[in-house]
């Protein structure tokens, strides 16, 4: 961090969280399913693929945390950056962590 840089603007500025972002999508389609059902598309056609585009986002999400913290860095986007790490899931992003 450079020295004329204090702890309080080292901040990413984000009014949401990253996963959030993510996560809102999710429960507006859960509600709106429950509103409007599509009913016109068998179950296993929606919940297969669903469960598979969930479960790889949880699996990136949770190794990320992980990763972050091995590497001693602190992986919640609203506290002051201590460490980049561009390992892992990291290395095939445009902005290392």
């Amino acid at each position: 961090m450079p020295a004329d840089l204090s702890p309080a603007e080292d901040r990413p500025g984000v009014p949401i969280a990253p996963p959030l972002l993510f996560d809102l999508p999710i429960v507006v389609s859960l509600v709106l399913e429950w509103f409007v059902p599509t009913s016109f598309v068998h179950g296993a056609f929606r919940w297969i693929p669903g469960a598979i585009i969930f479960l790889t986002g949880l699996a990136l999400n949770i190794g990320g945390f992980v990763i972050q913290k091995r590497a001693g860095a602190d992986p919640i986007p609203f506290n002051p950056s201590t460490r980049i790490v561009s390992h892992g899931p990291y290395r095939f992003s445009r902005n290392p962590m």
